[in-house]
């Protein structure tokens, strides 16, 4: 029942509307045979001339600014009421007898009405009021159930009538008095409206829900001060004292009083809005509209300092006054409906701190003009004294400007942005744990896990280049287990275009910009589900490339995002370059293990510590049985997760004292200290289960199976006391090769090799 009403009343609101607008039309075309081009003013001496169109009949009969018409036809001119009661005489064609004063001398002069249609005032009049009332009727349409849209509705509604309002309506009598009346009511609805409206964005504050009798008193104050107007100008027209103020004081009032006062009444309450939301987005939404009122503030105060400095009003403050008054609503509907596709919290960042800081240097500058002349003043020779204190003033604005700008922003930054500040600390903490996890894949986890925590995205997934060759490989992924899945891993080359287009734009990059550039990064962005995408670079160098999802709660990433990215980027960049560099030359790519100079080095030092202490060894030689066949058959792409999986499975379960490396191809070498031969076998034949149990271990080979067979050797110390790596690795490969002569996945222990 209730939307019934709304909506039947909108119905006739707009209908009242666009009946208006299309008598303006009309009736501006009648009246512009009426009029001889002058601007007029009630004052205390009457009705003053305050401008004339030039070539106009006005100008053409010599009248001119200043002067005070006080006859037409006879009839005696006082106010705009009586002016009013002539209205029939105004005649296109027809000569028209006016007499004026001028400079206390009284004159007579004959001036024909007609003049051309009023384009520009009737087009801006028309724009801004179908822009008001699109407005409205857009977010009507949408949401006409959700109050504050009922609120903007009505008040676009009514700002859009007060445009339609046609200056004269012939078929109305005494229609310049029902506009005055009109006028002055509509003016109070729509104060009413806009403090009701920002009382209840982003949602009712508490206070104003406590104060039920709050949106009443809006309503009525402005209800008051408008009807209030509307019955002095009703007195004026009748002659007769029915007001206690006049007609003229109450226009002053209206002018001079309660438009100030709404003009900073709304802003002061949309700014408590704004520091007492409880979420960010709250915030965000009320700083929206709090700037979009802002305009309608500075124009305000603008009227205001003409009136009191005594200057006439200029002419673009006309066409400025339905521009600030429009932004208002539209804020309200950014705020409303398309806040998440707009970025809304860079521009209210810059804006507000370049308000303030605007503000605070002006301050500033005529703080330091003064100070400056008062320092000069004493000087004999006064000429210079102006010159000397602005140069003290800009020398004051030069030094205070950068601090002045940091706290500022802080300021801002910690009041109205306190999620992306805690942001930009996290991030920064990000940064500063990376190094003391040691090994790039804790560190590759620690860092996708933390930034789909701070960031709030659905998955994270890292890469890292190469040294050697610069092709991107996943490193970690928050979605995907890049080791199982070893598909689905990125290999993409430096000279990828798309590739190419990170480096060059040196940003952070949508990941659509950079699939149209190249259809293999396009599909491995699609399987990783990457939104945007972060380049990780050390001076010219991609050390790796950062894969972000969609957020969580579906909206955009925001600037502040993407610039605190971009710092984090060059700090991560420089953790992983290092990182990289030291296990480059430590650990073979592929599966983590270390390399075969690495692991040879190691079980040289492990021979020497055991020569000279005289404690067991024992070393293994591990293949894979078969992998040429998975590499024929699969590809060798399976090979490779195949050599992966079974690396991580040989490592996990070896002991931390323990050592392996990748020997070659499809070769592993491990190095058990303190072991004797037995525990060397069992050790051996714990690792061969462990392989035997990875039931088909990648998605590229289903179905495959994988077995190892092993070679084990120690050392003998009772025997001789000269033996080298070398024999010790021939020892174990002799062990090797005969585990897989005799039918394989089976351990041989090899004799104890004499020492």
């Amino acid at each position: 029942m209730q939307r019934r009403y709304v909506l039947a009343v909108a119905t006739i609101l707009v209908s009242c509307i666009l009946g208006m607008l299309l008598s303006q039309w009309w009736n501006a075309y009648v009246a512009a045979g009426t009029r001889i081009g002058v601007g007029i003013s009630e004052t205390d001496g009457g009705v003053e001339i305050v401008g004339v169109a030039s070539g106009g009949p006005a100008d053409r009969a010599g009248i001119r600014q200043g002067d005070l018409l006080v006859a037409v036809e006879g009839n005696r001119i006082s106010d705009f009421a009586t002016l009013s009661a002539t209205d029939s005489m105004w005649r296109r064609g027809i000569p028209l007898r006016l007499g004026i004063e001028r400079d206390g001398r009284p004159l007579e002069v004959t001036a024909v009405p007609g003049m051309s249609f009023p384009w520009s005032e009737v087009l801006i009049a028309t724009v801004s009021c179908l822009a008001y009332l699109a407005l409205g009727l857009l977010a009507f349409g949408q949401s006409p159930d959700d109050p504050r849209i009922r609120l903007l509705f009505f008040y676009a509604a009514t700002v859009a009538l007060e445009f339609a309002l046609p200056d004269s309506l012939s078929i109305v009598p005494g229609w310049t008095l029902v506009n005055a009346v009109v006028f002055y009511l509509i003016t109070g609805t729509e104060m009413g409206f806009e403090l009701h409206l920002a009382s209840v964005i982003p949602q009712p504050a508490r206070w104003f829900s406590r104060a039920r009798w709050l949106p009443g008193a809006y309503y009525a104050v402005g209800l008051g001060i408008g009807g209030l107007a509307a019955w002095a100008a009703v007195s004026a027209a009748a002659g007769l004292s029915l007001s206690p103020v006049s007609s003229r004081a109450m226009t002053i009032a209206i002018n001079n009083g309660m438009l100030p006062f709404w003009s900073l009444a709304v802003p002061a309450i949309l700014a408590h809005q704004t520091a007492t939301s409880p979420t960010a987005r709250g915030r965000r939404q009320a700083l929206v509209v709090l700037l979009g009122c802002l305009p309608w503030l500075a124009y305000q105060l603008a009227y205001q300092l003409f009136l009191l400095i005594g200057g006439s009003i200029p002419a673009w403050m006309e066409l400025a006054q339905p521009v600030a008054l429009l932004l208002f609503p539209v804020a309200v509907f950014v705020a409303i409906f398309k806040f998440d596709l707009l970025d809304i919290e860079f521009v209210l960042r810059r804006s507000l701190v370049f308000m303030l800081v605007t503000a605070s240097l002006v301050a500033l500058a005529f703080m330091g003009f003064g100070l400056g002349t008062v320092l000069f003043s004493s000087r004999d020779d006064q000429s210079g004294v102006s010159a000397a204190a602005l140069a003290l003033g800009m020398l004051v604005l030069g030094l205070v400007f950068a601090p002045i700008r940091r706290w500022i922003q802080d300021l801002v930054d910690r009041r109205f942005f306190p999620e992306s500040r805690e942001m930009a600390r996290m991030l920064t903490a990000l940064a500063a744990e990376l190094p003391g996890l040691g090994s790039l894949p804790a560190m590759g986890r620690h860092l996708v896990n933390d930034i789909v925590r701070v960031l709030d995205v659905q998955n994270a997934t890292l890469l890292v280049a190469e040294p050697a060759s610069g092709v991107q490989v996943t490193l970690a992924s928050s979605s995907v287990d890049v080791n199982h899945r070893f598909g689905q891993t990125m290999l993409i080359e430096p000279s990828d275009p798309g590739i190419q287009r990170l480096v060059r734009a040196g940003r952070p990059l949508p990941a659509d910009q950079l699939a149209g550039a190249s259809t293999t990064l396009a599909r491995r962005l699609h399987a990783f589900n990457a939104d945007l995408v972060v380049g990780l670079s050390s001076g010219v160098s991609l050390v790796g490339v950062l894969l972000l999802g969609p957020k969580t709660g579906g909206e955009r990433y925001r600037s502040s995002e993407i610039e605190m990215l971009s710092l984090f980027s060059h700090a991560a960049a420089t953790v992983f370059e290092n990182a990289r560099l030291f296990e480059s030359a430590t650990y073979e790519g592929l599966t983590g293990l270390m390399r075969r100079e690495t692991i040879i080095d190691k079980l040289s030092a492990e021979l020497q510590r055991s020569l000279r202490y005289r404690r067991p060894l024992s070393v293994g030689m591990v293949d894979i049985d078969r992998f040429k066949t998975v590499n024929d058959r699969f590809g060798h792409l399976a090979g490779d997760a195949m050599l992966k999986h079974v690396a991580r499975e040989l490592q996990s379960e070896l002991r931390t004292t323990d050592s392996i490396g990748r020997y070659g191809g499809e070769e592993f070498l491990f190095i058990l200290p303190e072991t004797v031969l037995n525990e060397a076998r069992i050790v051996a034949e714990k690792l061969r289960v462990a392989v035997e149990g990875l039931d088909s271990p990648v998605d590229e080979a289903p179905g495959a199976r994988v077995t190892v067979s092993i070679g084990v050797a120690s050392i003998d110390h009772e025997g001789i006391e000269s033996i080298t790596t070398i024999d010790l690795i021939a020892e174990a490969d002799r062990a090797l090769l005969e585990a897989k002569r005799s039918g394989r996945n089976r351990v041989v222990a090899s004799p104890v090799v004499a020492a």
